[in-house]
Formats: C-alpha cells, structure tokens, sequence
C-alpha cells in the first residue's frame, strides 16, 4: 500500500505519520464502539428517555 500511496519514494516521516494517522484512527473507532456496546444503560441519564 506504501507504493500505491507514493509513500516508498517520500521521506520515512511521511509514512510514520501516515501510518501513525491510521493506528489513530483505528484506536478511537475500536474505543467508539466499545463505549456503545458496554455503557449503553443510560442509568441517571436524565437527557434519555425513561424505558
């Protein structure tokens, strides 16, 4: 994928940061879904509608 990003011919820089964007990216979408799928009881949320 580096070479089909052209980052094989750029400085390391540019992939470190690529790559670090991506891990980034990555780690807040896995910590996205967790929060949804483990703090989903909106016990004394007073926003959320009453079940």
């Amino acid at each position: 994928m580096a070479c089909f990003m052209h980052l094989c011919f750029d400085s390391e820089l540019f992939t470190y940061l690529f790559v670090g964007g991506l891990v980034l990216t990555l780690g807040v979408y896995a910590v996205m879904g967790a929060s949804m799928e483990f703090w989903t009881d909106p016990v004394g949320c007073y926003v959320c509608p009453s079940r």
